[in-house]
């Protein structure tokens, strides 16, 4: 299918190596001259229209253009302005945030996962996914964005008879999802043609008891047991306990060693990275009746190292990958998860409980659509930039920028046998991820951006504050005689996102921290009353199954004053420590 200035097209493979290079460098020095000369000779469209009749320009009368203030610095750096008036940072309050409170009164909260790490990104970059959404715009019902430039080729990935096929926010997530390598949809150079269904909920917490609810035997006399390995995300005893129907039953299941699912069914809830130390795990029920919910919202570079497989081939014929916004663009408040299986009744299933828990709202959608399209499109180089114009889509629901490069896919280390977007005057030969791959290293200076894998400066940014923050961390406490921290283990991974190409430590989004005999807690405190007294308020051990009082949970996700002040506060308590 044809569309304006887009070819859709499967690039052919070249012959021979030699030839191939001779052609890349002649064809890419060419469209270099040739972009460059278009992109600085040929006069833009609102140039031309801005031109007076006499020759001059209408540009020039234009007023100079006036500084605005962005949300922090309208409060102070000490706060951020929304909703009409500042909201503070810890520690400061006032109408302007103004007033800072003393450190015998303030106490830095770390008991969230808010993801504000991401927030000085957005608020650095206010246009890359501003959208516009008029009074009039879709007030019917009806959720999907459906068949958009983006999504028209984008296969049959949802759950038939139930989703358009042409979804531009499932395009574009399937699309993220091979450029990072941790979920594959099928197609793949294995020769793994097999669809994996994919479904939206309202954030991956209501994903968490659709999953639950669909997993269950709703045939059996007793109720399906939910498990999972200690520590485990506090999450999920809440809707294991909750939601009472009659069929399917399903109930919450606490013990040290994991039950048998020989002769009933063991719905394991496996979050990899672990929420809250980090550790990658595997399911450990045994039985043809286990199934296996892999919560996977920390499966992205910036928290571990996306190396070997994609996750969806762990899954077994019923088990279900849960992946949300939040930890992926910071966009918690959006509200968007979603769930990849490849077995179409679990989908179906999952399907009908969120329709029945209320659908996916169409602005959420649109938000998510417009930060996650910014995020795909953020593996472009210099050259790409000088070479192929954006094409701007601008409509009365939401603006927004589409770049569809040769260069899209050139970081990934197999060939994508899906169509690939490409500028309509590009080369098939030039559109060749193998080939692409080695053509800004053998042509172009490359700029750092590529050296950080797929997602460019969104996800490189926020790979480099967690480790900042982790390296800051370890000087504190890793010689600690009071106090210790999960062990990140040594550096061996590499993937797409190490600086060098040298392996890289994964970067957790939480300290999981013991308080050890050192620290000599007082009769009935626990780690967490230890920390507070310090004025550092994190989350109680015993929220993540935790019986011993000597475990909490601090959160690295928060906004960089917030963890400095909280990392002066730890090296206050470590310099305290007496053994």
């Amino acid at each position: 299918m044809n569309l304006p200035g887009i070819e859709l097209s499967t690039p052919a493979r070249p012959s021979t190596p030699c030839m191939t290079t001779f052609l890349v460098s002649v064809l890419t020095i060419s469209n270099l001259l040739l972009g460059a000369a278009l992109y600085y000779v040929v006069p833009t469209g609102a140039l031309i229209s801005a031109l007076n009749e006499d020759g001059s320009s209408a540009l020039d009368a234009r007023p100079a253009t006036v500084s605005v203030l962005n949300e922090y610095e309208q409060c102070g750096d000490s706060g951020i302005f929304e909703d009409g008036g500042c909201t503070c940072f810890d520690c400061f309050r006032g109408t302007l945030c103004n007033e800072e409170l003393s450190p015998e009164v303030c106490v830095v909260n770390a008991a969230g996962g808010t993801p504000l790490i991401f927030e000085d990104y957005w608020v650095q970059h206010p246009d890359e996914a501003t959208i516009t959404i008029r009074p009039a715009y879709h007030i019917g019902y009806g959720k999907e964005i459906g068949c958009g430039n983006v999504a028209v080729l984008a296969g049959s990935y949802r759950v038939a008879g139930m989703n358009p096929a042409c979804d531009e926010l499932a395009a574009v997530v399937r699309r993220i999802h091979t450029m990072v390598g941790n979920a594959n949809f099928g197609n793949d150079d294995n020769g793994d043609n097999e669809t994996m269904y994919l479904v939206f909920g309202v954030g991956s917490t209501e994903l968490i008891a659709a999953s639950m609810w669909a997993l269950a035997d709703e045939d059996a006399e007793e109720p399906s047991l939910v498990w999972s390995r200690r520590p485990y995300y506090a999450g999920y005893e809440g809707p294991a306990s909750y939601f009472d129907s009659k069929s399917p039953r399903f109930e919450w299941f606490e013990t040290e060693t994991p039950p048998d699912a020989t002769s009933r069914r063991i719905i394991e809830l496996v979050t990899s990275p672990n929420n809250p130390d980090g550790s990658m795990r595997s399911p450990v029920v045994s039985g043809e009746n286990g199934r296996a919910v892999f919560d996977s919202a920390y499966y992205w570079p910036h928290f571990t190292p996306i190396e070997g497989a994609p996750r969806t081939t762990e899954l077994r014929e019923h088990d279900v990958a849960l992946f949300t916004l939040s930890k992926l663009t910071g966009h918690a408040g959006t509200r968007i998860g979603w769930a990849v299986t490849r077995d179409e009744t679990v989908a179906t299933r999952i399907a009908a409980f969120v329709k029945n828990a209320g659908e996916l709202p169409r602005e959420n959608q649109l938000r998510g659509l417009a930060v996650l399209t910014v995020l795909a499109n953020q593996v472009i180089s210099l050259q790409n930039a000088l070479l192929f114009r954006p094409v701007s889509k601008t409509s009365g629901q939401h603006r927004n920028t589409h770049l569809f490069t040769p260069f899209a896919c050139a970081l990934r280390a197999h060939s994508i046998s899906t169509p690939i977007p490409t500028l309509a005057y590009s080369s098939p030969l030039l559109t060749h991820p193998n080939l692409l791959r080695a053509v800004p290293l053998l042509f172009f200076p490359v700029p750092a951006i590529l050296t950080q894998g797929p997602g460019g400066a969104l996800l490189a940014t926020a790979l480099k504050e967690m480790e900042r923050r982790w390296g800051l961390l370890e000087k504190v406490l890793s010689s600690s005689r009071c106090y210790a921290m999960q062990d990140r283990g040594t550096a061996t991974k590499t993937d797409a996102w190490s600086a060098d190409g040298a392996p890289r430590k994964p970067t957790p989004a939480y300290v999981w921290l013991e308080c050890l005999p050192g620290a000599v807690l007082a009769g009935g405190e626990s780690c967490y009353d230890r920390l507070l007294a310090w004025n550092v308020k994190g989350v109680h051990g015993k929220h993540y199954g935790d019986q011993t009082g000597t475990f909490m949970r601090l959160e690295l996700l928060m906004r960089t004053g917030g963890f400095d002040r909280m990392l002066g506060r730890l090296h206050e308590m470590e310099a305290a420590c007496v053994v």
